[in-house]
């Protein structure tokens, strides 16, 4: 005996359910395919956006980065161009060689005031391209002797040339330069450098270890240029000669400035490490030179 079972639809009713059933899986599947499409957009929207919040932030890193390394940069260039450049406030010259011009460079117009033959005067100092023309010169530069009784003994063989005896610089310079106007001496790079620097407001000096000693007080006196130092120090009164730490001390105490501040322009090694040693900058001044000289003494200028 058979058990009761349901009874089959007809054949046509099932075909029709079939069919029936297709347009709705097919817009299920259309909906999964959709759902997927806008997870996919989405993510990848979403990863965009992530990534370009990173290039963001990378870049505004970057950038800040980039800003801080160049602001670094220019504080570096700026302390180091401080500490190779200090700020000068003073300038303190020698004045032989360095203001007025040497003897080395007059010989013509000293053998014409003393009425010496042209050439009679051969000594030439740092002019001389053989050193061996100017022996005591090099023995100066030596320290075998002081710059004083160099030109003590200049003077001495001088005066025996014109029959005179004479005992001091003094004399050998005043017959030498006669009643000529002191301007006449004075070096035109100097005039100019000292009137830019007035002009700048940088404070002026003078250290010699011989200034009226050589030249006398009338020259002094009659030297209009000299009215623009406010510090005038000279060992032929203080006797105390350049590189003696003490000779620069009181040139700071006049200006009341520590030496640091003070641009030293000296034609005298020994007197340009004795400036050095105490933290003084300096212009090593080149007598051959007198342009570049005082073209390295205005590029310290402010």
């Amino acid at each position: 005996m058979r058990p009761n079972t349901p009874p089959k639809p007809p054949k046509e009713n099932r075909l029709k359910q079939s069919k029936s059933n297709r347009p709705t899986q097919a817009k299920i599947e259309a909906g999964a395919r959709a759902e997927a499409n806008i997870e996919i957009k989405t993510r990848t929207e979403v990863e965009a956006k992530v990534e370009g919040e990173a290039k963001t932030r990378a870049k505004i890193r970057v950038k800040a980065k980039t800003k801080v390394e160049v602001k670094t940069e220019a504080e570096v260039k700026t302390k180091a161009k401080i500490e190779a450049k200090p700020e000068i406030e003073a300038l303190v010259f020698d004045f032989g060689g360095v203001i007025s011009k040497t003897l080395f460079e007059t010989h013509d117009a000293t053998e014409a005031s003393l009425g010496l033959p042209k050439g009679s005067l051969t000594w030439r100092g740092p002019f001389s391209p053989d050193c061996d023309e100017d022996p005591l010169w090099q023995a100066m530069q030596r320290r075998e002797m002081s710059e004083r009784d160099y030109w003590q003994a200049r003077a001495q063989q001088v005066g025996a040339l014109v029959g005179q005896d004479w005992t001091s610089m003094k004399d050998f310079v005043q017959a030498a330069r006669g009643q000529a106007d002191p301007e006449g001496w004075i070096r035109p790079e100097a005039t100019a450098t000292i009137a830019e620097a007035k002009a700048r407001g940088l404070r002026l000096a003078i250290l010699s270890n011989e200034l009226d000693l050589f030249y006398g007080e009338a020259f002094s006196k009659n030297l209009p240029l000299l009215q623009d130092f406010e510090v005038l120090v000279d060992a032929t009164y203080t006797n105390i000669l350049k590189p003696d730490p003490r000779a620069f001390a009181l040139v700071a105490a006049g200006l009341d400035l520590p030496l640091s501040r003070c641009l030293f322009i000296d034609d005298q090694l020994k007197n340009i490490e004795g400036a050095q040693a105490l933290g003084m900058p300096f212009v090593a001044f080149d007598v051959t030179d007198p342009r570049g000289s005082y073209d390295r003494v205005r590029a310290h200028f402010p």
